[in-house]
C-alpha cells in the first residue's frame, strides 16, 4: 500500500490548515468517490516517505506549518496500526490529528476515540440501508456522546440524493440520536457536491450523475431544516 500526500489544505480540517495523508485502499467502491484516481492507480509515496514529509513540513523555528494532520482515503480504519502510528507522529510534531472515514468497519469508533482529536464521518444513506455486516450504526452510537465535534458529511450526487432521500436521512439520523441520547445532542451535518475529476477517471457507468451547484446544495439544506448547518467546504465553488 502507498499513500497520497497534500502538504497544505484548507478544506479538510474543522479549522486552520492541515497536512493530509490519503490511504490508497478502501473497503467500499463508490462510483462517485472523489479519490477514484488514487484508488485505481495507487499512491505516490511509501509510508516512510509520508512520515518524512510530515516531520519535515515545518518552519525554520521548528513549528509545524499546519495545525492538523488529517488521515483520509480511501479508508484509514482498514489499517488501525498505521492510523495509530501516524497519529503519534502527528501529535509529536505539535499538530492535532483527525480522520475522514466511512465508519463501517469494526473498531473505527474506538480508534477515533482513543487516538484522534476529530473525525468526519461520511453519512451515505439511511441507517437501515447499510448492508448487513456494516458497523456504521454501532460505531456512530459509540462515538456520538464522546465526540461532540464529530461532523457528518454527505457527498450529494444528483439521481441519488434527491430532496426526499435527504429528508429521510435527516429524520433517520435525528430519530436515532434523540432516542439514544435525548434532544441535548446537536446534529452537525454538512454537504459537499460531487465533482467529476478533469481527467474523466470516473467510470462511464456514473455518467447519469450530475454535480449540484452550491446554490442547489444550500436550497436543499434549507428544505430539510439544516440551513444553519450548511457549509461551503469544497474549494472552487462560489
Amino acid at each position: 500500500m502507498n499513500f497520497g500526500y497534500v502538504p497544505t489544505s484548507f478544506v479538510d480540517s474543522p479549522d486552520g490548515a492541515a497536512s493530509v495523508v490519503f490511504f490508497d485502499e478502501c473497503n467500499m467502491s463508490c462510483s462517485y468517490c472523489h479519490q477514484k484516481r488514487l484508488l485505481e492507480n495507487g499512491g505516490e509515496f511509501s509510508l516512510g516517505q509520508v512520515v518524512d514529509k510530515i516531520r519535515e513540513n515545518k518552519f525554520h523555528s521548528g513549528k509545524p506549518r499546519t495545525d492538523w494532520l488529517i488521515l483520509s482515503g480511501g479508508e484509514p480504519t482498514m489499517f488501525p496500526e498505521i492510523v495509530s502510528a501516524l497519529s503519534e507522529i502527528g501529535k509529536s510534531t505539535g499538530r492535532k490529528v483527525g480522520m475522514w472515514s466511512n465508519f463501517t468497519l469494526p473498531g473505527a469508533a474506538e480508534l477515533a476515540m482513543n487516538r484522534l482529536d476529530w473525525v468526519n464521518v461520511d453519512y451515505k444513506m439511511n441507517f437501515s440501508k447499510y448492508p448487513e455486516g456494516s458497523y456504521f450504526v454501532e460505531n456512530i452510537k459509540k462515538i456520538y456522546d464522546t465526540r461532540p465535534n464529530m461532523f457528518r458529511l454527505t457527498t450529494v450526487v444528483d439521481k441519488i440524493h434527491d430532496d426526499k432521500y435527504l429528508k429521510d436521512m435527516r429524520e433517520d439520523l435525528m430519530y436515532h440520536i434523540i432516542s439514544w441520547f435525548g434532544p441535548r445532542n446537536k446534529i452537525k451535518w454538512r454537504f459537499a457536491p460531487f465533482r467529476f475529476p478533469p481527467d474523466g477517471s470516473i467510470p462511464r457507468s456514473t455518467d447519469e450523475h450530475s454535480e449540484p451547484s452550491m446554490a442547489e446544495l444550500r436550497r436543499r439544506a434549507e428544505d430539510i431544516g439544516f440551513d444553519d448547518l450548511f457549509e461551503k467546504i469544497v474549494d472552487g465553488h462560489d
